[in-house]
């Protein structure tokens, strides 16, 4: 090995070694087969966490399984164990999930584009007596787009389920928003979309929801071309409108967080030396602007930050990519803490505990984050980790 790579691999040893300063809490994993998932979904309340789980065997292989843990005298019991009523072999059940008070969304979904099996996403509701039922089975007007359920939202009575795009079949994807009726029925309320130009991006795949605005990544699948993110806004007649684009995105597939008119959209080959950032945008009087940017503390060619993104106002978390592209040796994938005071960022910590898929779905709440690590070859894990000390720091 080259010196300077050597260098390099002992400085990162070190920087690692120093950030094992905050608790990891880990959640108990009732299957501990290899290869379960468990941690490729995650979503965090006040007092309730959840975790899916696509691999998980449980009517039969990869039908999957949604975990749902609840704290009670501050030590965290699971309470309920979900899978859908069509349960079936293959399903992925708990690949993507979300959670608002006493009700869970999560999708079974497969590979994109497949159209052997409809996908689907599940509602499911906590009753008085806490347990859990599901409550709706929803599915996008097409259903053998096979695409259904590339990522979830969840605000209060509605529910945001996306698909992929299909370049190649040139069929883009969506954003379907249901709204739960008076009555408790959900209601397809509107399907949030767009045909952009040949060879640019194609909307579908992350998708954030906060009140009335919905933002819709639109990916370009090439690390050549630049994506955009489609925000929508609710109107006073119940319709909604496209309210602008934003292009120029440096990443083949951003992640997005929306949250009080605050959207951070992952540009992983962004910023210095294309090692990654996070665009910040605020909509004040119905207008987008980019106010900010966050860098990772030490950028490197191809890291990937911005990959995965948690936000809740106050605080963020970004994840890279579990290795550094172009060197001869691994680079553990680890999770930035960043925080947002007095209209400014700061960067408070890197969490890494030396795991390759460390920060593969990320959530916040409160002075709390949860963290998945869907391993491979081994029981996956989630692990929650107080941020009650979070302050601005200068030093990596």
């Amino acid at each position: 090995m080259k010196r300077w790579l050597l260098w390099l691999a002992l400085l990162l040893v070190a920087c690692s070694a120093r950030a094992q300063l905050v608790p990891l809490w880990p959640l108990p994993v009732p299957d501990t087969s290899a290869d379960n998932a468990f941690g490729e979904a995650v979503a965090l309340g006040p007092d309730r966490a959840v975790v899916g789980a696509g691999g998980v065997y449980g009517c039969g292989p990869a039908s999957g399984a949604v975990y749902v843990y609840e704290r009670r005298n501050e030590a965290w019991t699971l309470a309920a164990v979900l899978q859908p009523d069509d349960c079936a072999p293959g399903r992925h059940f708990g690949r993507a999930v979300a959670l608002d008070g006493d009700r869970i969304l999560a999708v079974a979904a497969g590979q994109p584009y497949r159209t052997e099996v409809a996908d689907a996403a599940y509602v499911f509701e906590r009753d008085a007596d806490g347990h859990w039922r599901q409550t709706v089975r929803l599915t996008p007007p097409d259903v053998t787009t096979g695409a259904f359920g590339a990522a979830v939202t969840l605000d209060g009575r509605r529910a945001v389920v996306s698909t992929w795009g299909d370049p190649a079949r040139q069929r883009p994807g969506a954003a379907y928003v249901f709204t739960q009726q008076p009555d408790g029925f959900w209601k397809l309320e509107a399907t949030l979309t767009d045909t952009l130009a040949p060879g640019g991006p194609w909307p579908g795949g992350a998708v954030a929801l906060d009140g009335d605005v919905v933002a819709l990544a639109a990916p370009s699948y090439r690390y050549d071309r630049s994506s955009a993110v489609l925000l929508f806004v609710r109107q006073p007649d119940g319709s909604w409108r496209r309210d602008t684009t934003l292009s120029g995105i440096r990443d083949f597939n951003p992640a997005l967080a929306l949250t009080d008119g605050e959207l951070l959209v992952g540009e992983r080959l962004g910023g210095r030396h294309s090692g990654g950032r996070v665009r910040h945008y605020r909509r004040r009087g119905g207008r987008w602007t980019l106010v900010a940017t966050l860098d990772p503390p030490q950028p490197y060619p191809n890291g990937g930050f911005g990959a995965v993104l948690a936000f809740d106002g106050r605080r963020a978390l970004v994840s890279g990519f579990d290795e550094q592209l172009g060197l001869d040796f691994n680079v553990d994938q680890v999770v930035y803490v960043f925080v947002h005071t007095a209209d400014r960022w700061c960067f408070w910590r890197r969490i890494d505990p030396g795991e390759k898929a460390f920060g593969a779905a990320l959530s916040l709440h409160g002075d709390l984050a949860l963290i998945g690590v869907p391993r491979e070859g081994a029981p996956g894990a989630a692990y929650l980790i107080p941020l009650d000390a979070a302050r601005c720091k200068t030093s990596f």
